[in-house]
């Protein structure tokens, strides 16, 4: 049984570029794109803290046998009203990350690409455009981040209204959770996982373990929630105590293949009274019926305590 390892990564290496203010146009052959095989995810979110741009928990996936090497991953502000067409774009130069090598039939996720605005564009409103390109500046593949528009004015950069799940506040909450279970082995969290929790900026970043599709077929809707519960909890049942901290979906895992070194980042949604708890990971796939359902689960080693 043939498998195809997929490579996640949660931040990549980066070079913070200064540039002047310049608009710069750039053309390319769609053909070229097209058979390229990469692709950039929809699910990146844009985020502005005082003169800092990052725009994180994307993917890149090569669907190609072709190993490429050299990859740059470039971050542009294109103006408002502006379309990527006919094969041309313009936008100002942000920032560069750079990908050493991304393997035929594998992704990477939860990119995250992260610069300061040292000069702003002219005033008006932006959309970030992602651009990758090969070391020579071929455009490989691109991806207009429609949720977010940044706002230039007097110098100072910032987001009118952000769709972060950052900005989303806590509530309060603790009951029962009702969930739809079925420990069929077709997916499993592999290695070692743990959590870490930003409450500055209301993330939860899920780290380090594989999730594995044992099946035949594809698994879709692949999600991974973080609860913290009262008692410790190895087998989940279809009700338990507990509050849900984080959920983060990561696509679909195709039959007989490997999500390798999850790293991915949501948004804190809950927080519970004071007192210590368990943490327990779910993964949940789609079912039959459209909804989700977990296949597999995860407690942690160390508690947490607020």
């Amino acid at each position: 049984m043939k498998k195809v390892l997929f490579t996640f990564i949660v931040l990549v290496g980066l070079q913070s570029l200064l540039y002047s203010q310049e608009l710069k146009r750039v053309s390319f052959e769609n053909s070229e794109v097209y058979v390229s095989g990469l692709t950039l995810s929809q699910n990146w979110i844009t985020k502005l803290d005082l003169n800092t741009i990052q725009i994180y928990n994307g993917n890149i996936k090569n669907s190609s046998t072709k190993v490429y090497r050299d990859l740059v991953l470039s971050l542009y502000l294109m103006p408002s009203g502006n379309r990527v067409e006919n094969g041309t774009f313009q936008g100002y130069l942000t920032a560069e990350s750079n990908f050493a090598k991304l393997e035929g039939n594998s992704s990477l996720v939860g990119v995250n690409i992260k610069s300061e605005v040292l000069q702003t564009p002219p005033d008006g409103m932006y959309n970030p455009l992602l651009v990758l390109t090969n070391k020579s500046g071929k455009v490989l593949g691109f991806k207009v981040v429609t949720d977010s528009m940044i706002k230039a004015e007097q110098g100072i950069v910032s987001i009118p209204s952000s769709k972060s799940p950052a900005d989303t506040k806590p509530v309060y909450k603790f009951e029962p959770v009702v969930v739809n279970v079925d420990h069929d082995k077709s997916l499993s969290l592999d290695k070692d996982w743990k959590i870490e929790i930003n409450f500055k900026d209301a993330h939860v970043s899920i780290l380090g373990g594989d999730i594995s599709n044992w099946t035949d077929k594809n698994q879709d809707d692949i999600t991974i929630d973080v609860f913290l519960t009262d008692k410790p909890i190895n087998n989940v049942s279809t009700s338990f105590n507990g509050v849900k901290i984080a959920s983060a979906n990561i696509g679909t895992i195709e039959s007989y293949k490997r999500f390798e070194g999850t790293d991915v980042t949501a948004g804190l949604i809950n927080i519970p009274k004071n007192g210590s708890y368990y943490i327990l990971l779910t993964l949940s796939s789609k079912d039959k019926d459209g909804g989700q359902t977990i296949r597999a689960e995860r407690l942690l080693d160390n508690q947490i305590s607020f």
